[in-house]
């Protein structure tokens, strides 16, 4: 499993952190997201290598 660390500029309430996790949650093999909306930054695992 690998972890992936990304900054996400733009966010600017909760409604973009729940949009995110929307997306996230329909990827296969992601999975242990954390979004902080006051760092601006997405954590997640994925268990295969994908381009971001």
């Amino acid at each position: 499993m690998q972890t992936a660390i990304l900054n996400i500029n733009g966010m600017t309430c909760m409604g973009c952190v729940t949009s995110i996790k929307k997306v996230l949650e329909e990827i296969a093999g992601v999975s242990d997201s954390d979004i902080s909306l006051k760092k601006n930054r997405l954590r997640f695992s994925m268990t295969q290598k994908r381009p971001i």
